[in-house]
């Protein structure tokens, strides 16, 4: 495939992960330059995570923000400068491997962060959960816990 195609499949699919991310979250994600971006096809959902971003991204300029979503398959992060996330697209964009099977990430630039609302946040129970206190015994704990592990050996 020549370089021309290449870069026509590229944007075919910044296209598309552009629009599920604005579907998902209301962010608008584009080719205007910004200090945030948006990583379009990698979050919670995949397994990434900010120490992994971090890793990364971090080489490029200071990291401001880094947002990773509950139950989505993209994430955020802002840097103190324009030039650094510039870079950073520029240099990672469908390049870098962090993705869902070792597969390259998506970068756009996004003109705002998501807005997380503590509502949001993961350290609540799921809607209709009920927790029964002392549904086993101490003595079936252990002998469950025994038998997980011992069918790990």
């Amino acid at each position: 495939m020549n370089s021309q195609s290449q870069l026509k499949k590229i944007e075919r699919k910044l296209n598309k992960l552009q629009h599920v991310v604005f579907k998902e979250t209301g962010i608008t994600c584009g080719p205007h330059p910004s200090k945030h971006l948006a990583i379009l096809n990698a979050g919670l959902v995949n397994g990434l995570t900010d120490e992994i971003i971090y890793k990364h991204f971090s080489k490029y300029g200071e990291i401001e923000h880094i947002i990773l979503i509950p139950g989505k398959s993209c994430s955020f992060l802002s840097y103190v400068k324009e030039i650094s996330a510039s870079r950073a697209l520029q240099n990672y964009n469908s390049k870098l491997n962090i993705a869902q099977d070792n597969k390259p990430i998506y970068l756009s630039y996004a003109n705002k962060l998501p807005d997380i609302q503590k509502e949001d946040c993961w350290d609540k129970y799921p809607p209709g959960l009920i927790l029964l206190d002392n549904f086993i015994t101490d003595e079936e704990e252990k002998l469950y816990s025994k038998l997980i592990l011992s069918k790990r050996i």
